[in-house]
């Protein structure tokens, strides 16, 4: 487990590269809390692609199939590879919108991001954490958040110092 945190932390301390490598780690990319989004658009605007919205339309717009999206992320998309987000630049909002995007971004960002890192580091640091069954599927349940059907089966050992 090394390899997914432990060294990272203490190589890199507080990063945009960090963050956004937890972020992956957390699988918030691959599997948003939040994997649909609306909003109402009181006035016209532009997304970032330049597509124009105007006042009284609405706008919808799914994290999950944009995490998934080989035309955003590549022919890998699907896969998970932490190592996508070192030495990279981080992405755009509109790339990413995991904690939403512009004015409605999530308030709480920062702080779940700094309260993330700091548990995983501590935790990392203690533990080897491993799948009770890795041949076995997540699945996931129906629900405005991402909830798992059945739990997520984990093996837990102290690490010796």
């Amino acid at each position: 487990m090394d390899e997914y945190g432990v060294s990272l932390l203490t190589r890199h301390g507080h990063s945009p590269a960090l963050t956004f490598y937890l972020h992956h780690l957390l699988a918030l990319r691959l599997y948003p809390v939040s994997p649909r989004n609306l909003r109402f658009c009181v006035k016209d605007d532009v997304l970032p692609d330049g597509t124009k919205i105007h006042a009284g339309e609405w706008v919808a717009w799914s994290s999950y199939v944009m995490g998934r999206s080989e035309r955003i992320w590549g022919p890998d998309a699907k896969q998970f590879r932490p190592s996508r987000w070192i030495n990279t630049e981080r992405p755009a909002q509109g790339k990413f919108p995991v904690f939403s995007v512009g004015p409605r971004v999530c308030l709480g960002q920062q702080f779940a991001t700094i309260e993330a890192m700091s548990m995983l580091g501590m935790i990392l640091q203690s533990f080897e954490i491993s799948l009770a069954e890795p041949s076995k599927e997540a699945k996931y349940g129906i629900s405005v958040t991402l909830p798992m059907a059945d739990g997520l089966g984990m093996r837990v050992k102290r690490r010796s110092h």
